[in-house]
């Protein structure tokens, strides 16, 4: 998820800010003992239903669990 705000229209030009938000999860077990949290991992087989915009809701909150650390 990333966004780009270029200030104002009509104000005097501004450097674009550029945003990013980085969603994470629980750590699976190879990551716990670094941090008390992990980004998610979307799999590669689920990257066309996680981007689009006719996945249920439901469905889009259940791709974002820990991915596992056999995976790693």
């Amino acid at each position: 998820l990333w966004s780009t705000w270029r200030g104002p229209k009509g104000g005097e030009p501004q450097p674009a800010l550029h945003t990013v938000t980085l969603i994470t999860t629980s750590p699976n077990e190879l990551m716990a003992p670094i941090h008390d949290r992990m980004p998610v991992i979307v799999p590669r087989e689920l990257w066309e239903a996680w981007l689009s915009r006719e996945t249920p809701l439901d469905q889009a909150e259940a791709m974002l669990d820990r991915y596992p650390a056999s995976g790693m």
